[in-house]
């Protein structure tokens, strides 16, 4: 547990500082922390696990133990092999393709996608009973700033955006088709909707290729219940 009475305590007197940060405050702080547990991921009881590459907070399902790994490829994972330290889990969600699609996909002629999701689906429903598949995330707004920690090849995507958006159905087919429909996707229209409308309604504001969190699956993706 960070120390975040110390921390604080060399922001006492600047300007962006709440003056009832005190030398006092920060000792209370401290000392509580100093109290604080900690416990590993793995040892926390939890239902399900949701496991991938930085999209795998918005597919978590509520009380789900995340583990992300941010640049996570799906060729990647299934080249090495999953982990098989998860601890004990009864239900697992697997969140990977996306940065496949958006990056290294396109680059290869010869890249059979339907091997590659049949081999992805065989890995992962060797680890748990009850295995789950998130779905890619829609293809972003070209127009959207990105960070250079998003390129790879100094490029932000390669391909158009509709072999993207082409290769994403496809994609997204074969995995139901091989998963016999055990998909978490977010609703359908997102993948249809005008690119910028998408941007601007349910990915993070400033520069991301992520889902805002009020559209997590744990929020219903945004949806109310009321129908509002």
């Amino acid at each position: 547990m960070p120390d975040y009475g110390a921390m604080l305590r060399k922001r006492i007197g600047a300007n962006t500082t709440c003056e009832e940060i005190t030398e006092k405050w920060c000792d209370m702080v401290s000392k509580r922390i100093s109290t604080i547990q900690s416990l590993k991921h793995k040892d926390l009881k939890t239902d399900g696990i949701t496991l991938g590459d930085s999209h795998t907070i918005a597919f978590s399902g509520v009380g789900d133990r995340v583990y992300r790994t941010d640049g996570k490829t799906l060729f990647g994972t299934l080249r090495k092999g999953f982990t098989d330290d998860l601890g004990s889990v009864s239900r697992l969600t697997l969140c990977h393709g996306s940065i496949d699609i958006r990056h290294h996909i396109l680059r290869h002629s010869d890249f059979n996608l339907r091997d590659t999701i049949k081999e992805y689906v065989k890995q992962g429903n060797k680890l748990a009973d009850d295995v789950w598949y998130a779905a890619p995330v829609p293809v972003e707004y070209e127009e959207r700033r990105i960070p250079k920690s998003g390129f790879y090849k100094k490029t932000p995507f390669y391909g158009s955006w509709k072999e993207r958006w082409d290769l994403t159905n496809q994609f997204i087919e074969i995995l139901h088709d091989e998963s016999k429909g055990k998909v978490v996707m977010p609703p359908k229209e997102w993948y249809t909707m005008d690119p910028e409308k998408y941007a601007k309604t349910y990915m993070e504001h400033g520069s991301s290729f992520h889902i805002a969190p009020p559209y997590y699956r744990r929020n219903d993706w945004g949806v109310s219940p009321f129908g509002t």
